[in-house]
């Protein structure tokens, strides 16, 4: 291959040649975690009721209700369709199961507070890196705020 300079219009014979490297990239991921010293969280009993219903033209007709006296509770709805001879009826069924659930209150220290935020961070920069790449270092920096 010949190239041509421009100043002289003279002729250069040009080798063209694969090259071999490598190419190293630093990249920093930020995440930011956070963690209340006073937190609730709740954890179901094992207890629950199952309701069943139908909703005629936006009205519920039961099928089958449970006097649900927990004070704290999970619902999941189950909600489906009724369908007669392949026409949509504007009837749906719904399946409500409660569970109940105590709420727990929890009391951090600031060292458990940096600590539980920390692993958060963690396990999500874990989501987000590639699976191939390697973490060199490891950075935390911690603000700690006082909320009147």
């Amino acid at each position: 291959m010949f190239k041509t300079n421009r100043n002289d219009n003279s002729k250069e014979y040009v080798k063209t040649v694969h090259s071999f490297g490598s190419v190293y990239a630093k990249v920093w991921y930020e995440i930011i975690e956070e963690q209340e010293l006073l937190s609730k969280v709740t954890e179901r009993t094992g207890n629950f009721v199952i309701n069943e219903y139908l909703i005629i033209n936006g009205k519920k007709v039961y099928i089958n209700k449970n006097d649900d006296k927990f004070e704290n509770y999970d619902k999941i709805e189950e909600r489906t369709k009724i369908n007669l001879l392949g026409y949509n009826l504007p009837i749906e069924k719904v399946k409500e199961k409660l569970y109940e659930v105590k709420v727990i209150n929890l009391n951090y220290t600031i060292d458990e507070a940096i600590k539980i935020a920390t692993e958060k961070a963690e396990k999500e920069m874990i989501k987000q890196i590639p699976k191939d790449a390697i973490v060199i270092d490891k950075k935390y920096d911690k603000i700690i705020e006082k909320i009147k």
